[in-house]
């Protein structure tokens, strides 16, 4: 029997790639008007379900192939999948960090500003000052701290769309029979999904975890 635990294998990747897929964009809501609400409320909702799909489909089918070839880093798992271009992932990876780092710099420092009356800069240090620390420490604390993260974050959720159904459950339930679909919502979803499915390979050391328990 595996010793890993049942929450290693099954929920840990889920709550990681959760907690990475969640960028400056998406705290800002930025990314839900840009890929869903523009769709209408249907329609957006509709496109969240088409990128569910698609998260959960090449997620499900990276980590089998990382777990098949014991590829527990992007570098390995594209060596595997591309063979000699391998590199050109790498390319990519490097300047999606660099735009990702700087967008999430950007909000802390924003938010740090509008919140609390700093200078953006300290918001923005303090960031990477975390990120520094959590890669130094290594994936031990990584996965600790993100999964942690994501437990808030959902908790987060779920008092917000409680408080909110509480006061316009009329409203929303009004909303959602009568608005409208454009006919491009399921284009946003596979948009959204497309360019957020290249973090997948960042928590490929948690698929060490599964392994199958007869």
């Amino acid at each position: 029997m595996s010793r890993n635990s049942f929450f290693q294998r099954i929920f840990l990747p889920g709550f990681l790639f959760q907690s990475v897929i969640i960028g400056g964009g998406y705290a800002t809501g930025r990314e839900l008007v840009e890929f869903f609400l523009l769709s209408g409320p249907v329609g957006g909702l509709l496109g969240m379900l088409v990128a569910t799909l698609l998260f959960s489909l090449v997620a499900a089918i990276s980590f089998e192939l990382a777990r098949m070839t014991r590829s527990y880093n992007y570098r390995s798992f594209f060596k595997h999948l591309l063979g000699k271009a391998w590199f050109l992932f790498e390319i990519g990876y490097l300047l999606l960090g660099l735009l990702v780092l700087a967008v999430v710099g950007a909000a802390a420092g924003e938010m740090v500003a509008t919140h609390l009356g700093l200078n953006q800069a300290y918001g923005t240090v303090a960031l990477m000052t975390l990120v520094g620390l959590l890669v130094f420490w290594g994936t031990g604390l990584i996965e600790r701290v993100l999964a942690g993260w994501s437990f808030l974050l959902y908790a987060t959720y779920v008092v917000f769309v409680a408080l909110y159904l509480s006061r316009y459950w009329g409203d929303f339930t009004q909303v959602l029979s009568t608005g409208e679909i454009n006919s491009d919502w399921w284009l946003g979803g596979i948009r959204y999904a497309g360019y957020s499915l290249a973090v997948i390979p960042i928590i490929f050391f948690c698929v060490k975890h599964m392994s199958l328990v007869y």
